[in-house]
């Protein structure tokens, strides 16, 4: 009776949450998912990435947002996967711009997979770079 209690609650949580009516696993992107990249300016590291890792189950399209206002990312696209040796991963300039980075994840192959983040201040500065991970399993 308490399991069912819990799990009530947990539903109506979701629920209130916008994840209804589909039950989500926490930081498990669906088809589609959207990661938030805000600067920290003067911070190490320079910018976070939010979910960091990106957990993916299913090939998804992942829409890498530059959520602070004032920078860009450079150069285009501004997000790449660093050993993609599976070819999985592929940019996708028509839905990108100067602060939305599109990447296209096949999922043919299970692991952890870096990639880098490069920003830069819109009126000129110091260049932000960071390497957080894909993680497809």
């Amino acid at each position: 009776m308490k399991r069912t209690t819990v799990s009530s609650a947990l539903c109506g949580v979701l629920f209130l949450a916008g994840c209804a009516p589909e039950v989500r696993m926490l930081g498990v992107c669906p088809p589609d998912c959207e990661v938030a990249i805000k600067v920290v300016p003067g911070g190490n590291p320079c910018a976070v990435a939010s979910p960091d890792p990106i957990m993916v189950k299913h090939p998804s399209a992942i829409r890498f947002r530059l959520v602070t206002p004032g920078f860009h990312f450079s150069p285009a696209p501004g997000i790449r996967v660093k050993s993609d040796t599976a070819q999985q991963f592929h940019p996708m300039p028509a839905q990108s711009n100067r602060t939305l980075a599109v990447i296209q994840d096949d999922y043919k192959t299970k692991g952890d997979f870096p990639y880098a983040i490069d920003i830069d201040p819109d009126g000129g500065g110091t260049h932000c770079h960071v390497d957080p991970i894909i993680a497809n399993g």
